[in-house]
């Protein structure tokens, strides 16, 4: 995917290793001039690589958006998401974002920004098995349905059960079994492929992972009833900063800016 920005801003820089211990808020941050950014490295489409190997993505567009209006640069640093919320509650990083799916959980550990997308849960299945799980087909498995989840958040009681439900599609019950893995990559190795019936995943991401990967499809057997919303986390317990991304976030839904980039990026519209 050699999709590019669409904003027309500073170029972000990208820095890497450990950065120092700094303060987190807005007066920090519009002082330093500078807005420091964690970015997961397994963020397609919401931030990845693209075939030039230019860190791009809607978040990358909606971050570098917001710099700009605080008249600030933009730093940016790739790594796996646990890494990155360590180094946010270090106060090396004043937010991350990548596609970050809300959660009770992450509500209980981080200051998070009001949602600026509403996904939708999906799988990414082997295309031998995509007739198996469609349609209530999954019960001729006879074993529990397999799936892989990166988002370790994500697992929640009864979800395992809901999903069941919507596999069945109204046809008896499937037995669903929700197995962490640590990158979306493990599941298209050869071992993920014989070990998992497919990737929950979101509609909107799926779609892409897909396509970078033959043999494999994307379906949408919870159709649109099983949803989560995009959320950035942000660093410290300053309320200035929070309101100030929360009020920003607000004015681009208003005025459109979302729906610009969902048309880029996700829509491939460009």
């Amino acid at each position: 995917m050699n999709l590019s920005s669409i904003h027309k801003g500073n170029r972000a820089t990208e820095v890497s290793g450990v950065q120092p211990i700094e303060p987190v808020s807005l007066a920090a941050i519009q002082r330093r001039g500078v807005l420091r950014v964690g970015l997961r490295s397994d963020g397609l489409p919401w931030a990845y690589r693209n075939s030039s190997g230019v860190l791009v993505g809607f978040d990358l567009d909606l971050l570098q958006a917001l710099a700009t209006n605080l008249n600030v640069r933009l730093e940016l640093q790739q790594a796996p998401l646990a890494r990155l919320e360590t180094w946010l509650n270090q106060g090396r990083l004043d937010l991350l974002a990548g596609g970050i799916q809300t959660s009770p959980g992450r509500a209980t550990r981080f200051e998070i920004s009001r949602s600026y997308l509403t996904v939708h849960l999906a799988l990414v299945v082997p295309d031998a098995k995509v007739r198996l799980l469609q349609g209530g087909r999954a019960q001729s498995l006879g074993r529990p349905v397999v799936l892989a989840v990166r988002d370790r958040d994500l697992l929640s009681p009864g979800l395992e059960e809901q999903l069941g439900r919507y596999l069945a599609d109204g046809q008896g019950r499937v037995q669903v079994v929700l197995q962490p893995i640590d990158t979306k990559r493990a599941f298209f190795s050869p071992e993920g492929q014989r070990s998992f019936d497919g990737l929950l995943t979101t509609a909107e991401s799926g779609a892409a992972w897909a396509v970078l990967n033959p043999r494999t499809s994307l379906i949408t057997p919870f159709s649109d009833k099983v949803s989560s919303e995009l959320v950035w986390l942000i660093g410290g317990k300053d309320t200035s900063l929070r309101r100030y991304i929360n009020g920003w976030l607000s004015r681009e839904l208003a005025q459109g800016g979302i729906d610009q980039l969902f048309e880029h990026w996700i829509l491939l519209k460009s």
